[in-house]
């Protein structure tokens, strides 16, 4: 699903509006050079510098943005600081701040495998890589399922981390908005990919597109020039709808094969 430029004019379901509002979507996934959108994917080199002492809005009183800082930290893209901010022990949020962006991505979901430079860069922090001796090679992990432990609470913590980082990057690098501040019509963004059902749309809709909305958000504010209630429940709630409950004359645009699963429900 790369490469996607089909941006249709759509009525969309959105909690700050009695009716439905029309917005242009926006979809995007891949970050590479030449990808159109590339800018709004967690992985695009935009780095950042955040208060990593900042209270968390959504979390226990005196809930920090970082787990384990406080203090103003750069960081490579907002894929390091939302793994980083998901770390229970400073080691883990060290070394995942130090990664690229798609390293990041992949330490957080317990993909990446600690290779020469990696594992040096670990026990220089102190770090004991887990040894998995499956197979006919050792691969080195940070544990057995290959994830680092998180912090408390992070399910319900994630979104406002993932924004505030979003917050940051946007702020820092206005220019990323490409234009859409100022245009006639708001955004309505999707990460319109079939790999993720969370943070993406499933490809057909049946994801609920978490990064999409909060950058839908994080524009209007800007547009607006006032941020939107995110903890308000009726947020909350839009933030669970599957996407394509959202804006189902998107999906009914598609191409047969990409919107086939929408149309049958």
């Amino acid at each position: 699903m790369r490469g996607v430029e089909h941006t249709p004019e759509v009525s969309v379901l959105v909690p700050w509006s009695a009716e439905p509002v029309t917005m242009r979507c926006r979809p995007f996934y891949a970050h590479r050079e030449g990808e159109p959108g590339r800018q709004f994917s967690n992985l695009f080199p935009a780095s950042l510098t955040v208060d990593t002492g900042g209270l968390l809005p959504g979390g226990r009183e005196g809930e920090t943005f970082l787990y384990n800082e406080d203090g103003l930290v750069r960081f490579p893209s907002t894929e390091n600081v939302f793994q980083a901010a998901k770390a229970l022990y400073p080691i883990h949020d060290a070394f995942v701040r130090g990664l690229s962006p798609l390293d990041a991505a992949r330490a957080g979901q317990g993909r990446l495998k600690l290779k020469g430079a990696e594992r040096r860069r670990y026990h220089q922090l102190g770090g004991i890589p887990y040894q998995d001796r499956r197979g006919r090679k050792t691969r080195f992990l940070f544990s057995a399922d290959g994830r680092y432990a998180r912090r408390p609470k992070w399910e319900s913590l994630k979104r406002e981390v993932m924004f505030l980082a979003l917050e940051a990057k946007f702020d820092q690098h206005p220019d990323l908005w490409d234009g859409l501040v100022g245009a006639d019509l708001p955004t309505f963004f999707i990460e319109h990919t079939e790999n993720d059902i969370q943070w993406g749309d499933g490809g057909d809709g049946f994801g609920t597109n978490f990064l999409g909305k909060l950058l839908t958000m994080l524009l209007w504010g800007r547009r607006e020039g006032a941020l939107l209630p995110r903890a308000a429940d009726d947020h909350v709630d839009w933030m669970f709808l599957p996407n394509h409950q959202i804006c189902p004359a998107f999906y009914a645009t598609l191409p047969e094969k990409e919107g086939r699963r929408a149309a049958k429900d």
